[in-house]
């Protein structure tokens, strides 16, 4: 049986509530009293966010590190998914097997996936039908 508080978050949720974005409040209701997952993969993105404003805002590094730390510290419990199936589930999903990563890891879990991301967002409720 799922459990009602678990879900996995991937970069785009994380992302939106971390650096302030347009849709950070949306990111807070979703996350709200939940238990956090997600693969590691999510702070390779994360910190590839960070690089990116970093890129486009120089002035603004060293705030943009800080958010990053302070979601460094939520507490997200980092889950593998099943990397020997992968490759064929994001190749059945047509995904990337970086949101397939998520994706999996939420089948897995029996948890909703918070995304931002409208293609991910598609195949999850496709699998969940």
């Amino acid at each position: 049986m799922p459990d009602p508080v678990v879900m996995v978050v991937d970069a785009s949720v994380l992302a939106a509530l971390a650096f302030a974005e347009a849709r950070a409040t949306e990111a807070a209701d979703l996350l709200r009293s939940r238990r956090l997952f997600a693969p590691g993969l999510l702070w390779y993105e994360m910190s590839e966010v960070a690089r990116v404003k970093s890129a486009s805002r120089p002035e603004e590094t060293a705030a943009i590190m800080e958010q990053l730390a302070m979601a460094h510290r939520l507490p997200i419990v980092l889950r593998s998914p099943d990397w020997a199936n992968l490759t064929q589930f994001a190749l059945d999903a047509s995904l990337t097997a970086y949101d397939a990563a998520y994706l999996s890891l939420a089948i897995s879990l029996e948890a909703p996936l918070a995304t931002f991301d409208h293609q991910l967002k598609q195949a999850a409720g496709d699998f969940r039908h």
